[in-house]
């Protein structure tokens, strides 16, 4: 298997097929989501014989006793060499990196981002400073435009969501990776 240990945060909706694509490289997984019914659905679509996969029901609204349950969750079963993150508050992926004792290897963070975090005049990334900072923490983003076509313009597709990461985790050599476009800025749908 490519990763001994795979994380997924936020893969139960537009990024499941990732997640389904993630699981089949991957020894065991863990699986965070806010609810039960969207953890049975994904733990369905990933599971094969061989792999030991855990099902966290956390939800990032309550960041303290969000990232308290990952923490716990990571201490027993070990840290992951891949995770991959699509939370709705950016900071909440800060608060789980900073809570990540120094690793023997790098660990691959694949933070999924909507178009925002290339509006005009965006601040500084805290997530993106920190984790890049970090030697043990290979950081990369995908971050989600829109299409364009003629004069109309509309959101990505799951599937075009879903590519976009795959080709993230085929290459982790791309620090950043934009899925569609993100400009010009005036056209998002």
């Amino acid at each position: 298997m490519k990763y001994q240990h795979g994380l997924v945060m936020g893969g139960t909706g537009m990024l499941s097929a990732a997640a389904v694509a993630l699981a089949r490289q991957s020894t065991q997984l863990t699986l965070v989501a806010r609810t039960d019914l969207s953890l049975q659905r994904l733990a369905a679509q990933v599971a094969r014989p061989e792999l030991v996969s855990y099902q966290l029901r956390l939800d990032w609204s309550n960041r303290a006793l969000f990232i308290d349950g990952i923490h716990q969750h990571l201490a027993q079963v070990g840290m992951p060499d891949v995770m991959l993150c699509w939370l709705h508050e950016d900071d909440c992926l800060l608060d789980l990196a900073l809570g990540i004792p120094p690793l023997p290897a790098p660990m691959r963070v694949i933070h999924v981002r909507s178009s925002a975090i290339s509006a005009p005049g965006q601040r500084v990334d805290p997530v993106k400073a920190y984790c890049v900072a970090r030697p043990d923490l290979a950081y990369q983003q995908v971050v989600l435009g829109f299409k364009l076509s003629g004069d109309t313009s509309r959101w990505l597709t799951h599937q075009e969501i879903c590519q976009g990461v795959l080709t993230a985790l085929d290459h982790p050599d791309k620090a950043c990776l934009t899925v569609g476009v993100t400009t010009p800025w005036e056209r998002r749908p």
